[in-house]
């Protein structure tokens, strides 16, 4: 399975466009609702531009759908030891700066 950065920005644009598709939004529609520009989700969608978190954050929250729904196999990770789990999630550059991004967002302070 391929974990490059590539394509896990495809993964994500497919099950985006896929979510929104299923929702029957436009992307304009989803634009207005997730306050993301109409061109970001374009190229997010065709696997061109990597999402920020705090833009996938408010995309899956208008969708209805799990943030990691849109991440698809890429982090569907099995580990045998509870605590490595735990250590990898503490080690996880991404990860923090996911949870940072959306608790500012929730704040108001943060806008992506």
């Amino acid at each position: 399975m391929d974990h490059s950065h590539a394509s896990i920005d495809v993964q994500i644009g497919k099950a985006l466009r896929a979510a929104r598709e299923e929702k029957r939004y436009t992307i304009a529609q989803l634009a207005m609702q997730a306050e993301v520009p109409t061109k970001s989700i374009k190229v997010i969608e065709q696997g061109a531009k990597r999402a920020s978190a705090a833009q996938l954050f408010r995309l899956s929250r208008v969708l209805g759908v799990e943030l990691r729904s849109l991440f698809g196999e890429c982090c569907n990770m099995q580990y045998s030891n509870p605590s490595s789990m735990l250590q990898k999630l503490r080690n996880d550059r991404t990860l923090s700066t996911l949870v940072e991004q959306v608790r500012l967002d929730r704040s108001g302070r943060y806008a992506a």
